[in-house]
């Protein structure tokens, strides 16, 4: 190995030496879409469009679904919710650590501890989704989406808006999909929740695609965010 390969190899060796919370939120992440995949492939079946399909459909069904005591085609749905719900509990667990990464690409003040409060905020309430499922805790379940979507996105917009370093093309570019891709969500979810409006047939399609833009940008803040505290 010359001496540049192993300048090369050494910061993310110090990354991983000086920073568990880093470690810890990845292995959440990691755990959070393994569960989720497993729970997919666990649900019975049934949607808003078709109660009587078989399995889950990623254009038809939410998330909430897995969640479901009983699944919409009525079949027990307590190996899915049990996996989903251990899914969304991992990722409230990263939260907390990771608005915690992702506050030191912002400047020390009011910003800083507005990213953690909105993002720790934000973790209690996807813990509430995952405990209010959504056929036996309706009106707890929505509310406690929607909050922690919101909190959510003002903590990750403020992220966005203020990062001082890393202002590279992938972060920038993730930067912007996933504020948008929060306010799609959220433009599409208020109406159903708050007054029965809206398209709901776009809520499963606009919710995956949030899903994998919120962990791929997680993955990409964390580590941003660990690089800042060995600086």
């Amino acid at each position: 190995m010359s001496p540049a390969d192993g300048a090369s190899t050494r910061p993310s060796l110090t990354i991983t030496r000086r920073s568990p919370a880093l470690v810890f939120v990845l292995a959440l992440l990691a755990a959070f879409v393994a569960l989720l995949a497993a729970a997919v492939l666990a649900y019975p079946g049934g949607s808003w469009a078709d109660a009587t399909a078989p399995g889950f459909d990623p254009l038809r069904n939410v998330w909430c679904d897995l969640m479901r005591s009983e699944a919409v085609d009525g079949s027990p749905n307590g190996l899915a919710r049990r996996l989903a719900q251990a899914a969304f509990t991992a990722l409230a667990l990263a939260l907390g650590p990771f608005f915690g990464l992702a506050a030191r690409l912002v400047p020390e003040g009011r910003t800083r501890g507005a990213v953690r409060l909105a993002g720790g905020a934000s973790a209690l309430f996807v813990l509430l989704t995952a405990a209010l499922p959504y056929d036996g805790y309706r009106p707890a379940h929505s509310a406690a989406t929607l909050a922690a979507g919101s909190l959510g996105f003002v903590a990750t917009l403020l992220v966005a808006l203020r990062r001082t370093r890393e202002r590279d093309l992938l972060p920038l570019v993730l930067d912007a999909a996933v504020v948008l891709a929060f306010v799609t969500n959220i433009a599409v979810y208020a109406p159903l929740v708050l007054d029965g409006g809206g398209d709901g047939a776009a809520l499963p399609i606009v919710q995956k695609a949030g899903t994998l833009l919120l962990v791929a940008w997680m993955v990409v803040v964390a580590r941003a965010g660990a690089r800042q505290g060995v600086a």
